[in-house]
């Protein structure tokens, strides 16, 4: 995401010194390449909660952190914000269009732009500065929401649904397709704050209900389930039954 902020001295700009929640922030302690998003903050104990955007391969966290160790770095602008200018050097009255420098305006409209990771195409390219409006969010399918059929064009409400997910594991050496995955108990989101699947989500799967006659309604389309055992190191031989409780890690790479 992207937009402007509003520094805090006119003559000296930088960043807000003031967390607010909703900032985008970087924390003095976990490093600057780090950026979080600030759901809330707890008055009481001077801390804010904070989301962080997965770093490369890093997994994303979320984790409670002192306000005095984070910096704002950006801000979302809305319409009736107060603003200045905060993008000329100290000793500049005036940018190249011969606006004042200390006037001040009202924000009647926001645009936002985004950066946008192209999973389903090959080596994961980024498109930089997609304006939003020319996307569409994906609504996750709730019960008892209103559906418009897209092609009859009738109403309808939610009573179930299933949802079908293509994950791999180990890299992609292993691959399956599970049926009705949102009915089954024995998969598990890495993490908790997160509640629908996606393209891209780490799951955990038990490697027990993976196996023939499992609760999980799978059919494999590279590997099985007694190749990703092997990997894993864990016998193969052993019954179902009396498999550990050990669960492996997994890919999802299609929702349907």
């Amino acid at each position: 995401l992207r937009s402007f902020i509003m520094a805090s001295d006119a003559d000296d700009p930088k960043p807000m010194e003031q967390v607010m929640q909703g900032d985008l922030v970087r924390s003095s302690v976990r490093g600057s390449q780090l950026v979080g998003w600030v759901c809330c903050i707890t008055p009481e104990s001077d801390e804010g909660h904070v989301y962080w955007q997965p770093c490369r391969d890093a997994p994303a966290v979320d984790s409670r952190e002192p306000l005095h160790t984070l910096q704002c770095v950006d801000r979302a602008l809305i319409p009736g914000d107060v603003v200045r200018r905060c993008d000329l050097n100290a000793g500049q009255s005036h940018d190249r269009g011969g606006r004042d420098r200390d006037g001040m305006g009202m924000v009647v409209g926001t645009e936002v732009a985004l950066d946008l990771l192209m999973l389903q195409e090959e080596g994961r390219p980024v498109r930089s500065a997609v304006p939003a409006s020319t996307v569409r969010h994906h609504m996750p399918i709730r019960l008892t929401s209103w559906v418009l059929h897209r092609t009859d064009g009738w109403l309808g409400r939610v009573q179930s649904w299933d949802e079908e997910l293509v994950v791999s594991f180990c890299g992609g050496s292993s691959r399956c397709r599970i049926r009705a995955a949102n009915l089954v108990h024995g998969i598990g989101i890495f993490h908790s704050f997160y509640r629908d699947f996606f393209p891209g989500l780490l799951v955990s799967i038990g490697l027990q209900e993976l196996m023939p006659g499992g609760s999980i309604e799978c059919e494999w389309l590279i590997g099985s389930a007694v190749q990703v055992m092997q990997e894993c190191s864990v016998d193969a031989s052993q019954e179902p039954m009396v498999l550990p409780s050990q669960r492996v890690e997994a890919t999802i790479d299609e929702v349907r």
